[in-house]
């Protein structure tokens, strides 16, 4: 799913690498994108099974954190600081659960905060700048 998404945005598929993380977001939370965006999630939430191995949390931490870049290509900031903030979510499982290391799930964390960080100020910051 990732390897889509990324194959997409490379090659300045931007809108249709967008539309396919909205519909890969769906089959990995039960979630529709836009029930997700705006918290109309009908019940469900999002979940990390205590069965889920670190490696599947760990894929869907980087799906997320890799359609929140998207997002900020396409200048979505909203969606975007939804998305980490649910990448966010299946790292800390992986590894709260897992007690486990990973040094690609390290360096997506920090970048995650730093985005957030960025995101947070006003208006007109760039979080890739």
């Amino acid at each position: 799913m990732i390897a889509i998404a990324l194959k997409l945005k490379s090659t300045g598929k931007t809108s249709e690498a967008y539309n396919e993380i909205k519909k890969m977001t769906e089959k990995l939370t039960g979630i529709s994108y836009e029930g997700l965006m705006v918290g109309e999630t009908e019940g469900k939430s999002v979940v990390a099974n205590q069965d889920d191995p670190v490696e599947y949390l760990d894929a869907k931490g980087q799906f997320f954190f890799t359609a929140g870049e998207l997002c900020l290509d396409l200048n979505k900031r909203d969606e975007a600081q939804k998305l980490f903030e649910t990448s966010l979510f299946f790292y800390t499982n992986a590894e709260n659960k897992h007690k486990s290391f990973s040094f690609q799930r390290q360096v997506d964390l920090s970048k995650i905060f730093e985005y957030l960080d960025m995101m947070a100020a006003p208006e007109g910051n760039d979080p890739k700048g």
